[in-house]
């Protein structure tokens, strides 16, 4: 998640989209009072040659130093033990919360814009990223059918507020390049010549996410997020 006093923008942050890549290019023109909502370790440490980036996410200056040092130490257990508690911001926050702890005026006159992805492709993004590399690929169905289970895959939720869409324009990763560069334009940024790539290294089958889920599943996703279908006119 990011507030950008500097440029005028809110970047709001969903899950399996591609959000942290967009995250880690709009981060870099952010100023130093600028909120920057931090990653997890190999990654907070890739976007910044090795130095985090993230600021002003913590309720005081002392425990956002602890989480920095955690950061760079490597220390999940710090992260683990419920010092995210104490965060003012991070990372996956919904619209109405974000709202609640951003100054009105700001909030109200901010270009607020979020990313999305097909929601097949989601689905099994998230399941392969919780897979891991690890883990012997004979073990993906199960993982599947327990992220159908959760639903959590389903992110309209974080760009609503009451049911009603909040953000003033949405990315979608097929179309990543050309959205990008038209949000850019509109807050005054220029995009670097080349993207990076953000967790993009655990999917163990590129196939697209339609010849993976049977028939039955694709129906259960749809149902799920059929708010996102039909906002964004994805094909079922």
């Amino acid at each position: 998640m990011l507030a950008s006093y500097l440029h005028n923008f809110i970047f709001i942050k969903t899950q399996k989209t591609g959000s942290t890549t967009v995250e880690s290019v709009f981060a870099d023109f952010c100023g130093p009072d600028d909120v920057i909502t931090p990653l997890g370790h190999k990654d907070e440490m890739r976007r910044n040659n090795g130095k985090p980036l993230c600021r002003n996410f913590e309720s005081s200056k002392e425990l956002e130093d602890k989480w920095i040092a955690s950061l760079i130490e490597g220390n999940r257990l710090y992260r683990r033990e419920g010092a995210r508690e104490s965060m003012k911001f991070y990372s996956h926050m919904g619209a109405g919360e974000i709202k609640s702890k951003l100054d009105a005026t700001f909030w109200a006159n901010a270009f607020k814009f979020t990313i999305e992805r097909h929601p097949y492709e989601k689905v099994v993004s998230a399941a392969f990223y919780k897979l891991g590399l690890k883990r012997p690929t004979e073990e993906f169905p199960k993982m599947l059918k327990k992220i159908l289970r959760k639903q959590s895959y389903a992110t309209f939720r974080y760009y609503s507020i009451d049911n009603q869409v909040i953000v003033d324009d949405i990315v979608k990763l097929e179309n990543l390049r050309p959205d990008l560069e038209r949000v850019a334009k509109k807050i005054g940024v220029t995009l670097p010549d080349e993207l990076p790539r953000m967790k993009s290294h655990v999917r163990q089958d590129e196939r697209p996410a339609r010849e993976i889920l049977t028939q039955s599943q694709k129906d259960e996703v749809y149902h799920v997020c059929k708010q996102e279908f039909d906002l964004l006119g994805y094909e079922r």
